[in-house]
């Protein structure tokens, strides 16, 4: 039965309870790294480095949701672990590298789903409990039989498991077995039920080996993990459950001591938020202020953009009504046209019928053939003469129509331009008016971060505490350096070692609280940057339907004129001009376009695919035309016989991840740098802890120039 019940934790829930173990963990000096208990459905990432830097003895992961041992690095790190508790997971297998576990001595994989143990299994030389319960084992590896110093063993309640291997018998410190008599088949019932000593010699019968007692092969107990205490080891078969238990219940001790100090956390964290509200209550409140200010803007603004409309909706009244009298009389002509198409039609009437009156007075009176000729010439004559008439009148009509509308057409289109004219200049007022605007809120906005920033550092307690910490270990370990430096001049070694192991117990605190000042000092950042996004998510909305409103508001005309002339160029090359509105309106530059590609030109409103390669295509080409160009300039200016002048050697830049520190004051503790001789040492070599050397010095430097160990970081001291 599972000593704990695991209980069913939301998504959110376990990853807070996994971040507040693994802070535990890492302040905690308790050997034992926890993360039981989570609901996490993997191992933690860099957890098993944490163990290693931690020097942890025991890693606790049981009654989670585990699958599998992945996430939490490399198993190398867990070398030196001696306990593992898996117990109440999902685990389905077991890493085929778990025999780089080299010192584990107790594995608890009680109440998971595994079918098999891997063959790396045998290799675990300091095993002694091997918990197996409540599985789905069918088969234990044959190189179980290599465990040389297990003790304990149970298999009991694996209902698919037919027994244990006959390589089993090459364990001679095996004191307890733990199985299911009426399940097992090897060994034979009769011989399981009658204890672990017989099942034994049963075994070493069947291996053709001489059974020998486990009490002739004694092997150290496991240490238990006491705070501050150095391991100690007992001889004797004392049982490794009830010293696992003993670890459990001190565990759970360490664990309500844990609970006390991040209730007083939580505390200490809520009396901080107090006042962040406090600040960000005044910050809305100018926030509030600056936004009522710019809404008054917008009003008068409105207003202005009002007037205007009226203005151009006035003159547009009047062009309806030039284009309606044009329109009215154009119909007149048209009906006069009418008119004399009507003439021309009753005219050959007319003249049919003078036809037939001639043909019927052919046919009455005969008549001379040449005075009837004569006379229905000159009829045909006198109609065409008509009909030429009419024609020319028509046409003159025509012509008068024609010059009347081109001159009302051409007052229409200067007025409008004029218009435009007047609502583009209107227009580029606002545009500068608001320019002008942003930048001073831009200004306001940033000189109020900074202001926040410098306060935040300023009243928060634990940097101020962090930062006088650091002071007065940089003092000591100044103050240490020259002793150190005069004990070596006197030769002085003892106490010269008891001045370096303070030196490196003080080096420790100081690189311990150097990673602890820039966590601080990024999660005041981190606070204020949230609630610069929360002010500025309350405003964006607001800005871009004004800003998209103001675009769609703007004729058609201005924004062709107001596009790149260049890119203009590159539009009429690609026959796009019509698309010279899109260009204008996002405000669309040559160095922009250089870098654009299909799908940003598809934003932009382009959705013809030919018409977007065609002005990809232009753009290539006039960057390529551009590269050869600068090539033929640069060869016309660079003479031939020139010489090339050699490149000054850089000057050495001070890497940007050098922690400082505040300033010493008293100046009576520096030291001259050992490297130079010139300045004065300002610089905290770590991990050794010396202050001997200067920092320009120092960024060359490898190893120490006192004790020779190699420099992993460099704090910096800024002296008055």
């Amino acid at each position: 039965m599972p000593l704990f019940k695991q209980r069913k934790v939301g998504k959110d829930e376990a990853k807070k309870r996994v971040e507040r173990c693994l802070v535990v963990a890492r302040d905690s000096p308790d050997p034992a790294f926890d993360v039981s208990k989570c609901g996490a459905t993997e191992v933690p990432k860099g957890v098993y480095s944490l163990c290693r830097v931690l020097q942890k003895e025991a890693l606790l992961l049981y009654d989670n949701a585990l699958t599998n041992l992945k996430g939490g690095g490399d198993l190398k790190d867990l070398s030196s672990l001696r306990v593992l508790d898996l117990h109440d997971n999902f685990l389905t297998t077991l890493p085929a590298d778990i025999d780089q576990l080299k010192s584990l001595q107790v594995l608890n994989v009680q109440n998971n789903k595994l079918r098999a143990l891997p063959a790396s299994i045998g290799n675990l030389a300091a095993l002694q409990s091997l918990n197996l319960q409540g599985n789905e084992l069918r088969s234990l590896p044959a190189e179980i039989g290599n465990l040389k110093s297990l003790r304990t063993l149970n298999i009991s309640e694996n209902s698919n498991l037919p027994g244990v291997p006959p390589t089993l018998a090459h364990v001679r410190t095996l004191e307890t077995i733990i199985l299911d008599t009426d399940k097992i088949s090897f060994p034979p019932k009769d011989i399981s039920s009658e204890g672990t000593a017989s099942i034994m010699k049963y075994l070493c019968k069947v291996a053709g080996i001489e059974y020998v007692p486990p009490s002739k092969h004694l092997l150290p107990v496991l240490d238990p993990v006491r705070n501050g205490s150095a391991p100690t080891k007992m001889w004797g078969p004392v049982p490794v459950d009830e010293l696992v238990a003993n670890t459990l219940s001190q565990h759970e001790e360490e664990k309500e001591k844990r609970r006390q100090q991040m209730i007083e956390l939580q505390r200490q964290m809520q009396e901080a938020e107090k006042e962040q509200q406090a600040l960000a209550a005044a910050a809305s409140k100018q926030h509030n202020d600056l936004m009522d200010k710019i809404r008054t803007a917008e009003a008068e603004l409105d207003d202005r953009t009002l007037w205007q409309q009226q203005q151009q909706e006035h003159e547009r009244q009047k062009m309806v009504s030039a284009m309606a009298a044009g329109e009215q009389l154009t119909n007149d002509t048209v009906a006069m046209i009418l008119q004399v198409n009507e003439r021309a039609q009753k005219a050959e009437m007319i003249l049919d019928e003078l036809e037939q009156e001639r043909m019927r007075t052919e046919q009455l009176i005969k008549v001379t053939q040449e005075e009837a000729e004569k006379l229905r010439k000159e009829e045909v004559l006198a109609s065409m003469a008509r009909l030429l008439e009419s024609q020319e009148n028509q046409g003159r009509l025509i012509r008068e129509y024609e010059r009347t509308r081109d001159i009302a057409a051409n007052q229409a289109m200067n007025e409008s331009l004029e218009a435009d004219s007047r609502l583009l200049g209107i227009l580029n007022e606002q545009y500068d008016d608001r320019d002008v605007l942003i930048s001073e809120i831009s200004k306001q906005e940033r000189a109020q971060m900074e202001a926040i920033q410098a306060l935040q550092l300023q009243t928060d307690a634990k940097h101020r505490r962090i930062t006088s910490q650091i002071s007065m270990l940089q003092d000591e370990l100044s103050r240490l350096t020259l002793t150190e430096l005069d004990k070596r001049e006197e030769r002085q070694d003892v106490e010269r070692t008891v001045l370096e192991s303070k030196r490196e117990a003080l080096t420790g605190l100081l690189v311990q609280l150097v990673g602890e000042q820039q966590k601080r000092e990024d999660e005041l950042m981190k606070r204020l940057v949230e609630m610069e996004h929360k002010r500025e998510a309350d405003i964006e909305d607001y800005w871009l339907i004004q800003y998209q409103r103001l675009l769609e508001s703007k004729p058609q005309t201005l924004l062709e004129k107001q596009c790149d002339s260049n890119i203009y160029d590159i539009l009429a090359e690609a026959e796009a001009q019509d698309y010279a509105a899109h260009f204008a309106r996002h405000r669309v530059t040559w160095e922009m376009l250089k870098t654009m590609t299909d799908s940003e030109l598809k934003e932009l409103g382009i959705h013809e695919l030919g018409v977007r390669k065609a002005i990809l295509s232009v753009v290539q080409e006039r960057l390529r035309f551009d590269v050869k160009a600068k090539e033929k300039e640069r060869e016309i200016e660079t003479p031939a016989e020139a010489p090339v002048p050699s490149p000054a050697p850089p000057a050495p830049i001070p890497t940007q991840s050098t922690p400082t520190a505040p300033v010493i004051e008293h100046q009576d503790m520096t030291t001259e740098c050992v490297v130079c001789m010139d300045r004065r040492a300002d610089v905290v070599l770590l991990n050794c802890g010396h202050v001997c050397c200067c920092f320009n010095c120092s960024t060359s430097l490898s190893n120490c120039p006192m004790c020779r160990n190699p420099v992993v970081q460099r704090v910096r001291i800024f002296l008055s």
